[in-house]
């Protein structure tokens, strides 16, 4: 039984003859238009605590409110799966009268909002009712390897091909009967991999012969569907749209005609079916996946923060930019200490300032955008004398000195693999956190992760391994792992402070250099936004 919420409500009642057509019974169906009194977030609230629904469907042109989502999702997902479909990817005109924000972020970002809270996202309207089939008539899988069981092999090893791209495992799990099997065969190799504990899902495929019926095979397939112990999807080749009597034989149904648990779901391809199935896995996954916690800091301090973030909306520029000093301090007050630096304006400052910190130093451009890339030139670093600090900030000035008007001194941390944190008010998702490897590579390729706050350990741990490049983190490319503890406490840390705090409209930390034994912050930048944007909807309720 699903609750299905369809932000459009034409496009709804459309719909509702799709899940009638797929023998999908469902508990509540929900048009919200245009949201004017009822929300996504508010129906979810409802289907957390109703007996009647098992699965929840969503349409979606827009996420209202992001954080509340999130927290919603999280905590039906661990019961209840949520599949969704969000649209507005694309530039082209909105609904007539539909107010749909646009994000400047990529798609990962969405990608990871689901992820996090469990959502099973999927690409089109076909996709969302695939997935719903298998999540309401069949278990869910112990794992992620599918046994694909067919009398064709070039379908078998499209099967094998889909479940690979999907990350499901079908390697050596490829039984084929051959054209000529009959349904004593399909029988025989369906129970063996129901009693196989290494066989976690079943993909049944049957192209009908001309010379048979079939009906004993379809029937062999729905006995396996009905044993309830490990999901079975079939593909049952030259069936029409509407069923016929082969996919009504898969079908278990009450006394009222709805379809029950242990039937089996039958789709037009094995790409559908090995999707519909991936989808089940990736959320088994998350169910089985630790909770996680939310980090309790002994040492920050909010009600400061709190202070000097009022103090700075009030007397903050236009833009909101804060000056280095004012952004460590705000950070200061949640444990994040940014590396000691000095702005120096000329060349005998700059040499009498690196002596007192001690060498090396190194000098930068007191611009982010090109201070923290070494391939912009807009550092030198390792810089053991005064001599080579006076010809590095001559040649700094004279290459840079027409967009700044000071470099910036600090003395070299320990060697270590560069990073960016960064979180930023999205207008569409609320808080956003990313992070990556800084350098170029990473912003021309996007490798980045994204997660929505506040995080909890797990979501801080799987954060900073999500970009491709982690490897270099991890000590996957042969060097030794770095302090991913003390990475991840910077990221709870930063998630802590963007979440208690709505006046904050970005932060970036950028360069942090993470070795084995240390880390260190050596630059961070902070706007503010003067007016809340992200306090809770409006209640809402309807007319009298």
């Amino acid at each position: 039984r699903i609750g299905f919420f369809s932000q459009s409500g034409a496009l709804g009642i459309a719909l509702l003859e799709t899940v009638r057509r797929r023998g999908l019974g469902v508990s509540t169906f929900i048009g919200a238009g245009n949201r004017a009194d009822v929300s996504g977030n508010d129906v979810l609230q409802y289907w957390e605590e109703d007996p009647a629904t098992d699965v929840v469907l969503l349409y979606l042109e827009s996420i209202g409110n992001p954080r509340k989502f999130t927290r919603l999702a999280r905590r039906i997902t661990r019961n209840k799966p949520i599949v969704a479909m969000k649209t507005g990817g694309s530039l082209q005109a909105r609904p007539l009268g539909h107010e749909v924000r646009r994000s400047s972020l990529p798609p990962a970002a969405l990608d990871a909002l689901f992820a996090q809270s469990g959502v099973i996202q999927t690409e089109t309207l076909n996709h969302l009712f695939d997935v719903a089939q298998v999540l309401t008539l069949q278990p869910l899988p112990s794992g992620r390897t599918v046994r694909i069981i067919g009398n064709s092999d070039a379908l078998g090893v499209l099967a094998a091909d889909a479940a690979q791209q999907r990350g499901l495992t079908a390697e050596g799990a490829t039984t084929s009967l051959g054209a000529s099997a009959t349904s004593e065969n399909f029988d025989q190799a369906l129970t063996q991999a129901l009693a196989d504990p290494t066989a976690d899902a079943i993909l049944a495929i049957f192209v009908p012969p001309l010379s048979a019926a079939g009906e004993g095979a379809v029937e062999a397939i729905a006995r396996a569907g009905a044993s309830e112990t490990k999901p079975v999807v079939a593909t049952v080749v030259g069936v029409g749209p509407d069923g016929g009597g082969l996919l009504e034989s898969l079908i278990r149904r009450d006394d009222a005609g709805v379809p029950q648990p242990g039937s089996v779901p039958a789709y037009f391809s094995v790409e559908e079916a090995i999707r519909a199935l991936a989808g089940a896995a990736d959320y088994a996954d998350y169910r089985r996946s630790p909770v996680g916690e939310m980090p309790e800091f002994d040492d920050i301090r909010p009600g400061e923060a709190r202070r000097r973030l009022a103090d700075l909306v009030a007397t903050s520029t236009a833009d909101g930019d804060l000056t280095a000093e004012q952004s460590s301090a705000v950070l200061g007050c949640y444990g994040i200490e940014v590396w000691p630096s000095v702005r120096v304006s000329t060349e005998d400052m700059a040499a009498e300032t690196a002596e007192q910190l001690g060498f090396p130093v190194g000098l930068r451009v007191d611009d982010l955008e090109i201070g923290a890339r070494a391939d912009l030139g807009g550092q030198r670093l390792n810089l053991e004398s005064p001599a080579a600090v006076r010809t590095a900030f001559r040649r700094l000035t004279n290459r840079f000195g027409h967009r700044v008007e000071s470099l910036v001194l600090q003395r070299m941390t320990p060697p270590g693999v560069v990073c960016t944190l960064r979180a930023h008010d999205d207008t569409l998702f609320g808080p956003v956190m990313s992070f990556g490897l800084a350098g170029v590579a990473t912003e021309l390729m996007g490798d980045r992760g994204y997660a929505i706050p506040p995080l909890t350990d797990v979501d801080a741990a799987r954060l900073v391994r999500t970009p491709r490049t982690a490897a270099m983190l991890t000590g996957d490319t042969g060097a030794p792992p770095v302090d991913l503890p003390a990475l991840e406490d910077l990221v709870l840390r930063l998630s802590a402070l963007i979440d208690d705090h709505p006046q904050i409209a970005e932060v970036t930390l950028e360069p942090i250099v993470v070795s084995p034994n240390s880390m260190a912050v050596l630059a961070a930048r902070m706007r503010l936004t003067p007016k809340e944007r992200r306090g809770e909807a409006l209640a809402r309720r309807l007319a009298d």
